[in-house]
């Protein structure tokens, strides 16, 4: 009974629930704030500066967003076609992304050692959002798909800026 291998499941821990996720993308998004108010901080270029500091104003209005998805993700649980295998890979895309610990955004900020160095760690964080964020729908409920697709979408705007950004230094 597919009832039966969730409860299992969760029994030997290795389920996220959809509250799981969003505690994690807001934990990505409090490193992330951390990170860009760092590097703003560290920026030699004035317009490096103000793109970190942008991006970090943007790291707190998502952190705000998935904060207000939680009271409804509380007792919502994934899909029951959600596999062990797809699961585990939640797992270690949560455990390879580089924000997903506490105070990995200032412990990554003081690896900055140039604006390009900044600029390459802020793109590697950004395209990890956005592949973990893509994942999260998985296990959201569907009318949550629009929020998680909006903060997909910043954080490819983020990308594209800090790409464009990068080319130019």
């Amino acid at each position: 009974m597919p009832g039966k291998e969730i409860k299992r499941r969760k029994a030997m821990g290795n389920v996220f629930s959809a509250s799981e996720i969003v505690r994690l993308g807001i934990l990505i998004e409090q490193n992330g704030y951390d990170f860009y108010r760092e590097a703003a901080a560290a920026a030699k270029s004035e317009k490096t500066k103000e793109i970190f500091e942008y991006l970090a104003k943007e790291e707190q209005q998502h952190e705000k967003t998935f904060r207000g998805m939680i009271p409804e993700l509380d007792n919502y649980e994934p899909p029951e076609s959600a596999s062990e295998e797809y699961l585990e890979y939640l797992k270690a895309l949560s455990r390879e992304h580089v924000f997903t610990e506490k105070n990995r955004g200032k412990e990554t900020a003081a690896e900055i050692t140039s604006d390009m160095k900044a600029l390459d760690l802020a793109i590697g964080f950004e395209k990890d959002s956005i592949l973990l964020f893509h994942e999260m729908k998985n296990l959201v409920p569907e009318h949550g798909y629009p929020l998680i697709n909006g903060l997909i979408d910043q954080e490819r705007e983020h990308l594209r800026k800090l790409s464009t950004l990068r080319a130019t230094l």
